[in-house]
């Protein structure tokens, strides 16, 4: 069946595996309000990417229940405040609520299952009190290596804006193919792709302007990939015609998401910096070639890829 859909066996286990998790999640009793949004919310809720992205990304509302306006401008040092009481209530939330319901989610469906565990760090992991993982047992022989892993990982969020959302269903790639059997069904509200445009976009202009190229584009060349798919398609059309939505997330990096290497001001002024330099891109490349596992499809070149990033660039100076 995998040779058929044209995706791993392990891929298609996993998804099931998240499907299930998204449903639980957003289907939890007394649960805050929350959005699905990342990557995974690109590929699962809008078909906008072709490459299996696995961690779960959601921002849960703390802020609201606090009296914190996150659209509004604050000094620094008010908003490292806002911050760290968000990280307090985020891990609270986290450790009192999510772990335990977690922890008892696969007796309502699946009864005693082994190799299930919930765990909030992993090995070598500081735990940032931001982090959820799931091991989930596999009807699959040994991994061997394979890049997917056996987990779930959510990244949970308290500092993000909630909207603009949609209301969406997710569902397996099996179910497409298999439609005698029951698989997970996730009805969910996931945040506006247009959004996720500008926040990823706001990602790599930060990054091209980072200055540690030890670490600088593990794992993040995703992002380039995923704002050209976007820049492609008519939602990134639309993304960049709304100017009040791009100054909004512009407002909210500089004042929540300051780091003193970006300058967010190059942004609002038409001077966007997408495209890394010299060894910077070399390094991207690479990146980008150690992806080729989680494209579900033909891997687009690298090269691609950049001709729509400095289109791109090119446009939102202009």
């Amino acid at each position: 069946m995998s040779v058929k859909i044209g995706y791993p066996a392990d891929v298609l286990e996993k998804d099931i595996w998240i499907c299930w998790a998204l449903e639980k999640l957003f289907s939890m009793p007394k649960k805050k309000n929350m959005v699905f949004k990342g990557g995974t919310s690109l590929s699962k809720a809008y078909n906008l990417i072709d490459r299996f992205s696995e961690d779960i990304d959601v921002t849960i509302d703390l802020f609201s229940c606090e009296n914190i306006d996150l659209t509004k401008q604050v000094s620094r040092s008010q908003a490292k405040k806002t911050r760290e009481r968000l990280e307090r209530k985020l891990k609270e939330y986290r450790d009192e609520t999510l772990v335990p319901y977690f922890q008892k989610a696969p007796e309502q469906d699946l009864g005693e299952i082994g190799e299930y565990e919930v765990t909030t760090a992993q090995e070598g992991w500081h735990d940032t009190g931001d982090h959820l993982f799931i091991q989930y047992p596999s009807a699959l022989s040994a991994d061997g290596g394979s890049a997917v892993k056996r987990r779930i990982q959510f990244d949970l969020g308290a500092r993000n804006l909630t909207e603009p959302s949609e209301f969406h269903e997710i569902t397996t790639y099996l179910s497409r193919q298999l439609t005698s059997l029951e698989f997970p069904i996730a009805n969910i509200d996931v945040l506006d792709p247009k959004r996720t445009f500008w926040e990823k976009v706001t990602h790599i202009h930060s990054m091209c302007q980072e200055n540690d190229p030890k670490t600088k584009f593990q794992s993040q060349s995703r992002h380039w990939y995923d704002v050209s798919q976007i820049y492609e398609h008519t939602i990134g059309e639309a993304a960049i015609s709304d100017k009040l939505l791009m100054e909004s997330v512009v407002s909210y990096k500089k004042t929540h998401r300051y780091d003193s290497k970006t300058n967010y001001d190059f942004c609002l002024a038409k001077n966007w910096t997408l495209v890394p330099k010299g060894l910077d891109l070399e390094d991207l490349r690479k990146d980008y070639g150690s992806m080729n596992a989680y494209f579900l499809g033909q891997q687009p070149s690298f090269d691609s890829v950049m001709t729509s990033i400095r289109d791109l660039q090119s446009k939102l100076n202009g």
